[in-house]
């Protein structure tokens, strides 16, 4: 999974985990509403087979 959000009470965290992994998985969901996997939980070997695959593109926080 690319990027993990946490809900606090006041705000929302949105995290990069990978920057190798798809920009579209979100808390391990694929959330790209053009995949077969939409809404579905692909392991990694699905996820590097998807046509529609986009490597993360933001800022890792380390």
């Amino acid at each position: 999974m690319s990027k993990w959000i946490e809900e606090k009470q006041d705000y929302t965290i949105t995290c990069i985990a990978s920057m190798e992994e798809c920009k579209h998985m979100y808390n391990e969901v694929c959330c790209n509403d053009k995949s077969e996997w939409c809404c579905d939980f692909p392991n990694q070997e699905e996820c590097d087979e998807c046509p529609l695959f986009e490597k993360e593109e933001g800022l890792k926080n380390e």
